[in-house]
């Protein structure tokens, strides 16, 4: 029995370091800092409302999926937010894309590309997982 709880928590802490050595990892975080250190981008996401100073004196960004789509298509956006939500929505992809197919392989749930969901078996190669 320990080598069937074992090797699953191994495999989850693989995937755990192939995301963070992950392209999309890695650029979000590129553009996070980037970001941050943009006293105009800050600014402008302050007068929106999307930022958040922590306890800590660190900066929370408060965006979800439909926010950050909105805000793409504000016009007079700061070229260091488009980089960072366009980094965010790639990683965000990444990560349910991935639980998508966690999902499908344990029978969870039945995907299907009709929903625009990663049907699982495609090595990452579907339309829904480029998207």
């Amino acid at each position: 029995m320990g080598n069937n709880v074992e090797s699953p928590i191994k495999l989850a802490r693989e995937l755990g370091f192939s995301i963070l050595n992950s392209a999309e990892y890695n650029s979000l975080k590129k553009s996070e800092e980037e970001l941050l250190n943009n006293e105009a981008a800050l600014n402008l996401l302050n007068s929106l409302g999307y930022i958040e100073v922590q306890n800590d004196n660190s900066i929370k960004l408060k965006l979800d999926i439909i926010e950050i789509k909105e805000m793409q298509n504000t016009v007079d956006m700061n070229i260091v937010i488009k980089q960072y939500l366009e980094a965010k929505k790639n990683y965000d992809n990444l990560l349910k894309n991935i639980y998508n197919i966690i999902e499908y392989i344990t029978g969870e749930t039945k995907i299907s590309n009709s929903n625009n969901r990663c049907c699982g078996k495609c090595n990452s190669n579907c339309a829904n997982c480029k998207k």
